[in-house]
């Protein structure tokens, strides 16, 4: 489990899931407790870089909403009178005490009910978008190989083929590298060497190129 922490930075507000645990000694660690924060933007209602956490398996999804509801529930000072659980992605808040004077049909709580929807599909949309992209960094891999299979087939018979295959091999190549460039957008400045790194390996483990001889 993690929270949310805002810090304040050059006077500008940045926000972090912050997370503790042991270091382990068996792992080869001291044994103390660790925190550790991961920079997720400048606004909880745009965490730019939390889908890179998600996907790199750093933060759990489940975690972040519930920490999120909690937080708005703090906000308005409900939170010792309303609780809420999640059905098929959707939310409902149920009251804590059956006798309380709370009715969850005025319009402020339907509002922040549906504030808080929005920003739980905005999570998943993001990291949706996120899978969805290396999946086509994958598929471009695979026209590569297409590509790069042609170009062996024509290699020893038709010049001309076979440097047309080679040019749509180099075009579906940059196809996948630029799709990755866009994806590290979402990504801290201080992670991006990491991301490119496990994005592209994940996707070449998918997916080997195929290697063209000369």
């Amino acid at each position: 489990m993690g929270f949310f922490k805002e810090k304040k930075i050059r006077g500008e507000k940045k926000y972090y899931w912050v997370v503790t645990k042991r270091d382990s000694k068996k792992l080869g660690g001291t044994g103390k407790v660790k925190t550790i924060e991961f920079y997720l933007g400048d606004s909880l209602l745009d965490l730019k870089y939390l889908s890179w956490y998600l996907w790199n398996n750093d933060i759990k999804i489940q975690d972040v909403i519930n920490k999120l509801v909690r937080y708005h529930f703090r906000y308005y000072w409900i939170e010792e009178e309303v609780t809420f659980h999640i059905k098929q992605g959707k939310v409902y808040f149920e009251k804590i005490k059956s006798n309380t004077d709370i009715d969850l049909r005025q319009k402020i709580y339907k509002d922040l009910r549906q504030t808080i929807q929005d920003e739980i599909t905005k999570i998943k949309n993001s990291l949706k978008y996120f899978k969805n992209t290396i999946q086509l960094i994958i598929n471009d891999f695979k026209e590569y190989n297409k590509c790069i299979k042609y170009a062996h087939q024509d290699r020893k018979t038709d010049t001309d083929k076979y440097f047309k295959w080679c040019h749509y091999a180099d075009n579906e190549f940059n196809y996948a590298n630029n799709k990755l460039k866009n994806l590290l957008d979402k990504v801290p400045k201080t992670q991006r060497d990491i991301a490119k790194n496990r994005i592209w390996g994940y996707c070449l483990r998918k997916c080997p190129l195929e290697k063209l001889d000369l």
